[in-house]
């Protein structure tokens, strides 16, 4: 598919002939990932009350990710002969081109290049309940580390690649190796539970209290961490590590683009969510639930922590009752 951009602006843009190529990324080797976990708990009881402590590992390797690999396309100039717009004639393409370049692109091909490792610990604790109110507590906590790396070259994001490839007089742009990124959480879930079991009621408040959330990108801001340049013609060049700190590098020591540059996470916040559940004669069932109760909405946080903003109220109430005589059938 050949096309002469006639009517641009820019002269110089008149004089090439841009061909489309349909590139195959199949992966004849594309496999399953694989997925090992481990957990281990103990659980404790004193009379009405329990705690219990969970840790676990979970693991995933050969995770399907897009891999893209460096090519070029040829690109031929040639001259017009009259490109003068206003004079309704299509300008003859002079044969053969006056020069040739190349257009760096990338081919993106699904491979098996992903890790994912998670590991915790969640603690919960059944308190006993309070006689006189019939009210009793439970609360979790849970601390999540996971570290998701790629084994995939990394060139900058798209947007970034898209200039280098489309300016000519950009020579090299950075390529960095594999980046690993790490979250960390902390969160508290507190269930205050009132029942009274001779009215058939029960009722749950949830806060969820959030504690931390962090994200980073290791090397993320280390413009030192590049591992070589890419050239028009798609050729690794890699740069030791000794030289990196040089003039002769100084264009390419660039934070990595697309990733998260810094550390940053979420303020610590809460939410409360309540639930109520009543019982009737016949099997009959009323429910009623509402999250976010409070409709609250988050705080704002300061420069590198984003700010954590809940979904509005959302309530809903349901009420079941059997038929006689009709199984399965309820209104």
């Amino acid at each position: 598919m050949v096309n002469v951009n006639w009517f641009t602006n820019e002269p110089e843009e008149r004089l090439a002939i841009v061909t489309t190529f349909i590139e195959d990324p199949t992966n004849a080797n594309l496999g399953l990932s694989i997925a090992r976990k481990a957990e281990a708990g103990v659980e404790v009881g004193f009379g009405r009350s329990a705690v219990t402590v969970v840790l676990f590992h979970d693991r995933i390797t050969g995770g399907v990710g897009i891999r893209g690999t460096p090519s070029f396309l040829l690109r031929d100039h040639y001259d017009l002969v009259d490109s003068t717009r206003g004079t309704g004639r299509p300008p003859e393409i002079v044969e053969p081109a006056s020069f040739s370049d190349t257009v760096p692109i990338l081919i993106d091909t699904p491979d098996n290049m992903m890790t994912s490792t998670s590991k915790g610990i969640e603690i919960t604790a059944m308190l006993p309940e309070i006689p006189y109110l019939k009210t009793r507590l439970h609360v979790t906590g849970q601390w999540i580390e996971t570290r998701n790396s790629t084994d995939a070259r990394y060139f900058g994001s798209q947007w970034k690649f898209q200039d280098f490839a489309l300016l000519r007089t950009k020579e090299r742009a950075p390529y960095w190796e594999a980046i690993t990124a790490i979250g960390r959480r902390t969160l508290f879930t507190y269930r205050l539970i009132h029942h009274q079991p001779e009215v058939g009621l029960v009722l749950t408040g949830i806060i969820q209290h959030n504690v931390s959330d962090l994200l980073e990108d290791i090397g993320g801001i280390d413009t030192l961490a590049f591992e070589g340049y890419v050239t028009r013609d798609a050729r690794l060049v890699p740069v030791p590590e000794s030289e990196r700190g040089t003039d002769e590098f100084r264009d390419l020591r660039v934070p990595r683009s697309g990733t998260i540059v810094a550390p940053y996470g979420s303020p610590a916040d809460w939410m409360l969510s309540v639930q109520v559940s009543k019982t009737f004669p016949m099997n009959g069932r009323l429910s009623f639930w509402a999250y976010n109760v409070l409709d609250r909405r988050g705080i704002f946080g300061d420069h590198g922590i984003r700010a954590r903003r809940y979904s509005r109220m959302r309530f809903g109430l349901e009420f079941t009752m059997p038929l006689m005589g009709l199984l399965g059938w309820e209104y």
